[in-house]
């Protein structure tokens, strides 16, 4: 399994001129389709409005799935990137929190993209991306502080959403605050299955509560992390049987979250992110 790699920094160019430099290496080494991106405009839902209110429909259907889902901590790279390596020089390994709470500065827009190629057909990539797209749809629509939007250039995205094949049982993987230039929020083979494909929103609504800088419910046996709110067995961020869904604790919760302005939780650091877009 390869690792999960991301943008060094420098303070000699800009972020777009990070960007252009791996869009050119991949296009030299793979081909311009393999670091494509999906157009919104033609790809997206024609009315956001009537995406928004069938996924509120859906969200009080309990769906029950065939078996709990796994967590996965290192992924592979997306599938349309598979030949590039780990020796390219414009990547660099990212892992870990760091003993600090990772957030994102409140009112901020958080831009994504997602890449059109590594699915077993086209029909896949643009499924998965109006499914992510409906699920920041819905978090927008909570108000919890920031906001998400599908972009078309992957210069102007803060994460991308890429294909990374079969993980086993896990459905998709996302990741904390923090200042890489591009991110990526992996979905899998497990997230086209026949209980999970028809919700796959429900699960990328799971994956950017991780984007929010939120832990999952059972965090505290993971390790590292600060109980923020109440015990909510239901809450999004928890594993069960039933497809996840965002519940009031939630919604009250991450809210809070991102109105605190203190500069630790329980003595644990707040850090303060602001998305490159």
């Amino acid at each position: 399994m390869g690792r999960e790699l991301v943008f060094r920094k420098s303070e000699e160019d800009t972020k777009n001129d990070r960007i252009e430099a791996l869009i050119a290496e991949v296009i030299k080494r793979l081909g311009d389709a393999q670091i494509a991106v999906l157009d919104p405009l033609k790809d997206g839902p024609k009315d956001a409005n009537e995406e928004l209110k069938l996924a509120k429909a859906e969200s009080k259907d309990k769906v029950e799935l065939a078996k709990v889902p796994d967590c996965q901590s290192q992924p592979a790279l997306p599938k349309n990137l598979d030949g590039l390596g780990d020796d390219s020089h414009a990547l660099d390994l990212w892992i870990g929190l760091g003993g600090r709470i990772p957030r994102w500065r409140r009112g901020v827009e958080i831009n994504f993209a997602a890449y059109s190629g590594g699915y077993p057909n086209a029909e896949d990539a643009v499924y998965a991306a109006r499914q992510l797209n409906r699920a920041a749809l819905y978090w927008n629509s909570l108000r919890v502080g920031v906001t998400f939007k599908w972009v078309g250039r992957l210069a102007d995205a803060e994460f991308v959403l890429g294909y990374s094949g079969d993980q086993g049982n896990t459905v998709a993987r996302a990741f904390f605050p923090n200042a890489n230039d591009l991110n990526n929020l992996f979905v899998y083979k497990r997230a086209f299955d026949t209980d999970t494909k028809p919700v796959m929103w429900r699960f990328f609504l799971h994956e950017l509560g991780h984007v929010l800088g939120l832990r999952h419910e059972f965090a505290r046996i993971e390790g590292g992390a600060v109980q923020w709110g109440p015990d909510d067995p239901l809450s999004v961020m928890n594993y069960r049987t039933e497809a996840p869904m965002i519940t009031a604790q939630d919604i009250a919760s991450t809210k809070a979250f991102y109105n605190y302005n203190g500069a630790s939780i329980n003595g644990v650091p707040v850090q303060l992110f602001v998305p490159d877009n």
